[in-house]
């Protein structure tokens, strides 16, 4: 078992590390977050996994998966309202970007109740 947990622990950490290149490489603000986000969500829940197989019974497992699922429900809603107050802002969108969903809800009125 402790060598399943050191294998889950050190793909997580290959992730995290992924997900810091990605910050370094990508040239704007969507594939930053992008690359923050899924990345370390993933290398996260590997880590927390080899984490909780290396415990085994402990008090502290509980509070690990806790903490994950937290993570894991968060980040997504997190990012998204980061991105979409980036593009309200004006932020300059990629140049390979083809569909922009978001610019017909900002000009569009929104309906009355």
């Amino acid at each position: 078992m402790s060598v399943l947990a050191d294998v889950l622990i050190c793909a997580g950490c290959f992730l995290v590390f992924l997900a810091a290149v990605g910050l370094h490489r990508f040239g704007d603000l969507y594939g930053r977050i992008h690359s923050a986000s899924k990345a370390t969500s993933g290398g996260l829940v590997l880590v927390a996994a080899g984490a909780v197989i290396h415990l085994g019974g402990s008090a502290a497992r509980v509070e690990l998966i806790v903490a994950t699922v937290l993570l894991v429900i968060t980040t997504p809603v997190g990012v998204h309202l980061l991105a979409r107050a980036a593009h309200r802002r004006g932020n300059p969108k990629p140049r390979n970007l083809s569909i922009d969903e978001l610019a017909d809800s900002e000009t569009r009125p929104t309906a009355e109740p």
